[in-house]
């Protein structure tokens, strides 16, 4: 099997052995039981198959690839998680060349967390100087690149308090080609970085990435797919239209991709039935062509942001519109 072939459409979205895609998948999912993640459907990759998904986040400190293999049967791209820090290049190249990977991901909130006492990262970083860590990261990158298997974007995700600045600096300096922010605004504490101080937070931090990273740099979001906060924040589970809302407020915003951090998430949970009915619907056949368009443009008119995008083959064109108030818009129409 051939590696696969990633590259980027003018616009930032990610070319998939040359089709336009939307990754649509779980950001906390590991295909083992790993007590950190306590998910009931741990190893059940045709779980996130059969719920609509096309993309999965596996890897963790693994040294059994046979994932990769399961996720290719099942149809589904692979970032995988961790395994850019191991030392082997051998093990970095049987990932990079496998069919299924969509991307690696990067540091974890690099700018907020403690870096140095962050697992995996420990392992390179016996050391609590930062500026000594980035320069061991650095290296690091730097290695990946030089063993070839740089054929593959990394996607590094940031907190919503981390200043545009250094999200840009950051991106330059670990060579990543996609970014976003996580954002969770059932969770009160999560929208103190915000002007609007409910769940249409989501598009204002898209804008804040998008902002960060520079024009037409692919953007994939990290949204709440997780009942209670994990840290003990509290919070509540969102409901499918606020899951609705959120998927496609951080669309119309420039989101590239979307992914949903379902740790401790059950099978069992009415979000569980959620994020299904949202994958679904957004890897449709009557959808998706909208999310991959071209001539990609927004509007805002009062409390509606709207996104137009046109077929790629030149035949249709899509809206998608969003009332990002509380209450509703009243009658509103769309022209074009």
């Amino acid at each position: 099997m051939a590696a696969s072939n990633v590259t980027f459409r003018s616009d930032g979205m990610i070319i998939f052995n040359g089709q336009p895609f939307f990754p649509v998948g779980l950001f906390y999912w590991f295909p083992d039981d790993n007590p950190a993640v306590p998910t009931d459907h741990s190893g059940k990759m045709e779980d996130i198959k059969n719920g609509g998904f096309n993309t999965v986040f596996l890897g963790g400190n693994r040294t059994d690839l046979s994932y990769l293999d399961q996720a290719q049967n099942l149809g589904l791209k692979v970032v995988n998680y961790n395994g850019i820090f191991n030392s082997d290049p051998n093990y970095l190249k049987v990932i990079a060349n496998h069919p299924s990977l969509l991307a690696w991901y990067g540091v974890d909130e690099p700018i907020s967390i403690n870096l140095c006492n962050w697992d995996p990262l420990a392992k390179i970083c016996s050391f609590n100087d930062t500026n000594s860590f980035i320069e061991n990261l650095t290296s690091k990158y730097n290695s990946l690149w030089n063993n070839n298997v740089n054929n593959h974007p990394i996607w590094t995700i940031y907190s919503m308090g981390e200043p545009n600045e250094q999200i840009k600096a950051w991106h330059e300096l670990s060579k990543s080609s996609i970014g976003g922010i996580d954002i969770y605004p059932a969770v009160s504490q999560f929208t103190n970085f915000c002007v609007k101080k409910n769940i249409s937070c989501v598009g204002e931090m898209t804008d804040k990435a998008v902002a960060a990273l520079g024009s037409n740099k692919p953007v994939w979001m990290g949204l709440q797919g997780f009942t209670t906060s994990p840290e003990g924040y509290g919070g509540i589970p969102p409901t499918l239209t606020q899951t609705r809302f959120m998927a496609y407020d951080s669309i119309v915003h420039g989101a590239m991709g979307i992914f949903w951090w379902d740790y401790g998430l059950k099978t069992s949970d009415d979000l569980w039935r959620s994020l299904k009915l949202m994958a679904t619907e957004l890897t449709d056949i009557n959808i998706i062509p909208a999310l991959l368009g071209i001539n990609r443009a927004t509007m805002q008119s009062g409390p509606v942001k709207t996104l137009s995008t046109d077929d790629i083959s030149g035949i249709y064109k899509y809206k998608i519109a969003v009332n990002e108030a509380t209450q509703p818009a009243g009658n509103y129409s769309i022209s074009g």
